[in-house]
C-alpha cells in the first residue's frame, strides 16, 4: 500500500508517498453476520487523524495513524 499527499484539484502527488510494505486494505466481508462491504470503514479521522485499517502478509489486523 501506498500513501501520498495529492494536490485535491489535479491529483499531482505533493509530497512524496510512503510504502508500507506487505500491507493491503481488508476484503469486503461477505460471509454470514458480516458487515455490508459498501459501509466497511477501512480508513476513518480519529483527532484530526487518519487510521488506516488493513491486513498485513500473515493474515493480522494492522491499525497505522497518519498525520
Amino acid at each position: 500500500m501506498r500513501i501520498s499527499q495529492r494536490d485535491a484539484r489535479t491529483l499531482a502527488e505533493v509530497v512524496p508517498g510512503e510504502t508500507l510494505q506487505g500491507v493491503q486494505l481488508l476484503e469486503p466481508q461477505n460471509g454470514s453476520g458480516a458487515l455490508d462491504w459498501y459501509t466497511e470503514m477501512d480508513i476513518a479521522i480519529y483527532q484530526g487523524k487518519l487510521l488506516l485499517l488493513g491486513m498485513n502478509d500473515s493474515n493480522q489486523l494492522v491499525l497505522y495513524q497518519v498525520g
